[in-house]
């Protein structure tokens, strides 16, 4: 059905509202029509991530918190179509959402750079997110599946598409020497993302962290170092270097584990100004947040600087269709532990998951799953 807007059966759909740092209450709403172009979905559930714990723990922006709260969160997840305006998807079928929505008229989205369209509409930031039982999107938003993919493999493709966006930015071939700063989700994805699209050999693929536990589970495909004294001996060795953790001194030790002709992609972000300092380069960047969330660039001598934040929709369908392969599914299937699987029926269920999550931070993703499944 097309031109206009399809009639259904009410829905009542449950949204979950954080109303202030904390604090979740339950909200009821009824959903009686299908817009043109859009899908009716039963939400899956989702991965909390740092954005969203950190604005459950109050830790984003006083002027961001009082603007956008009460806020539904959510936006790395996946739901089951219920209804679709024109047959492009099928009943009970597992999607994943592309948690943006760029304008479309704006310089960014005219030259290739939706995903810095300063007027996008996202998902759990400006817009409401997944934390609620059913939801009206765009068909154009939601990707369809192969066969067997869980609901949690469907709620990775968001940080995936992230990682795999930070790698696309650049020129990476199997002979460089590639270094991946950061132990969390991102720099783990980042480190998968390079093993298997670049094609990066482990003796070439070398992740730094500070915490022995989580770097022994990439073990078996990347080099692994403690972040230390001992880094020194690894300065300037890196053709490429990606930072995933967004704070001065990882920045600072991306630059300087980077060679004099390579690149430093920062793809990590804080909230508020970061800056940045760079006393033996000479460089010096006011607000490095700004900075990663603008697309910048910059070149520091012979050696190049860019960020890398956000992205594309295209993204998340390259994504889609690598899950059909089981080496890099199960590198997937890595951030997935049963043990930080939390079933959500309340508002009182939700909060205990974000209250997990704030209190063992891990890789390995905490997800909500609504309903019985």
């Amino acid at each position: 059905m097309t031109g206009k807007d399809m009639k259904i059966d009410r829905i009542d759909t449950t949204e979950y509202l954080l109303v202030e740092p904390g604090k979740i209450k339950t909200r009821h709403d009824r959903i009686t029509n299908i817009p043109d172009g859009h899908c009716l979905v039963k939400t899956a559930g989702f991965g909390i991530c740092s954005g969203d714990d950190k604005y459950f723990a109050g830790h984003k922006d006083p002027q961001k918190l009082k603007e956008r709260l009460p806020l539904i969160q959510g936006h790395e997840g996946s739901g089951y179509i219920v209804a679709s305006d024109n047959g492009s998807f099928s009943p009970d079928e597992l999607v994943a959402v592309i948690p943006f929505i760029a304008c479309g008229q704006c310089q960014s989205c005219k030259t290739g750079r939706a995903n810095y369209c300063p007027d996008r509409v996202m998902m759990a930031s400006n817009g409401p997110g997944l934390a609620r039982t059913y939801f009206v999107y765009p068909s154009t938003h939601l990707v369809k599946l192969p066969g067997g993919v869980s609901h949690f493999i469907a709620s990775l493709l968001e940080p995936s598409s992230i990682a795999l966006r930070a790698i696309l930015s650049v020129n990476v071939k199997p002979q460089d020497q590639v270094a991946v700063i950061g132990s969390g989700a991102i720099g783990f994805l980042i480190a998968v993302h390079l093993a298997y699209f670049s094609g990066i050999p482990k003796n070439h693929l070398h992740l730094f962290g500070r915490q022995p536990g989580k770097l022994a589970l990439t073990n078996d495909f990347v080099t692994t170092h403690i972040i230390g004294d001992n880094s020194k001996s690894q300065y300037g060795k890196y053709d490429f270097v990606f930072e995933a953790v967004g704070a001065e001194k990882s920045v600072q030790l991306a630059l300087k584990l980077t060679a004099k002709t390579g690149t430093c992609i920062v793809v990590g972000i804080k909230d508020g100004p970061v800056s940045l300092s760079a006393e033996h380069d000479g460089l010096m960047i006011p607000d490095l947040t700004k900075f990663v969330n603008s697309g910048g660039s910059l070149s520091l001598g012979s050696k190049r600087v860019k960020s890398s934040a956000f992205s594309l929709p295209g993204d998340y369908f390259t994504v889609a269709g690598a899950i059909s392969n089981p080496g890099y599914r199960d590198k997937l299937e890595r951030m997935i532990n049963p043990d930080r699987t939390f079933p959500v029926n309340s508002a009182t269920e939700l909060t205990e998951a974000f209250l997990f999550n704030e209190r063992h931070p891990h890789f390995q993703r905490t997800f909500v799953v609504f309903g019985d499944q």
